[in-house]
């Protein structure tokens, strides 16, 4: 396992083959004249097939990590350091178009609040429609694997859903929705950030399964960022401890928490096994 002070994420029998791969991530932000270092030399894998968490407290730079990666900071956000591939191609050498093409069709991704992704005053059935067109997909073809995907994240009656808005639908049915628009060009990589911060309990462990049930009934990736120990605990395969801008530890879930190394690491597995035993 890799501790502080160590930028190379885990080789070997701790991860398969990269399918993304970011190395050495920094990025600054500036307000008001005043520039603040948000990431410190960064750097993450996921491999083929394998649910990889992010975890940290809020602030630690776990989802401007992410951002950095796949070019999604906002306009204050500046990328000073590092570079990210997905399946050996330098995401930030390729032309604007080709990068939301390729995001697009081989990189979903779901935000922390599904309103964020989905219009307000647009029928469902036509935002679908929108991702399918750029990306060269028929009405048919893309009514009919939207009506498909919605069924299996278990949303009822997905004609009258498609007919309908987005302000018709409850968080959990709209990150739902989110979901199956994510998976609609069948994308190797689902990137979650903070999926189910806004939900209830009950419907947080339901968008979880569905995620875990995806990426392995798929054969796809799933990369979280997260704050809660839980749901890495109980879903990844490995997990990126992040504080203060750095990966502290990462290496296999069970390993990790079985004998973390880092004394912030065992901070949090021993903070998370006092609420449990609460």
């Amino acid at each position: 396992m890799k501790t502080t002070g160590i930028d190379e994420p885990a080789a070997g029998r701790d991860a398969p083959a990269a399918l993304l791969a970011a190395r050495g991530l920094a990025v600054e932000f500036t307000r008001h004249g005043q520039v603040t270092r948000a990431v410190r030399e960064v750097s993450f894998d996921v491999g083929a097939g394998e649910f990889v968490g992010i975890i940290g407290e809020t602030g630690s730079g776990k989802s401007v990590s992410l951002r950095a990666a796949l070019r999604m900071l906002p306009g204050s956000g500046r990328l000073t350091a590092g570079t990210a591939a997905f399946g050996g191609v330098d995401l930030h050498a390729l032309p604007p178009r080709e990068l939301r093409r390729l995001k697009g069709a081989r990189i979903g991704f779901i935000p922390q609040q599904p309103w964020s992704a989905l219009n307000p005053v647009v029928r469902l059935r036509k935002q679908f429609r929108q991702v399918g067109k750029a990306h060269g997909k028929s009405r048919a073809w893309t009514d009919a694997a939207a009506r498909e995907l919605l069924a299996r994240v278990e949303i009822p009656d997905p004609d009258r859903v498609l007919a309908g808005y987005a302000g018709e639908l409850s968080g959990g049915m709209a990150q739902r929705v989110v979901i199956a628009m994510s998976l609609l060009l069948a994308p190797e990589l689902v990137v979650a950030d903070e999926p189910t911060t806004a939900l209830d309990v009950t419907v947080q462990r339901e968008i979880l399964d569905l995620l875990s049930r995806i990426c392995h009934e798929d054969d796809r990736s799933v990369l979280i960022v997260t704050h809660d120990l839980g749901v890495v605990s109980n879903y990844c395969d490995r997990v990126y401890v992040m504080r203060a801008g750095r990966v502290l530890e990462h290496g296999p879930v069970r390993r990790v928490f079985a004998a973390p190394e880092h004394e912030y690491t065992r901070a949090l597995v021993t903070a998370a096994s006092a609420g449990e035993a609460a």
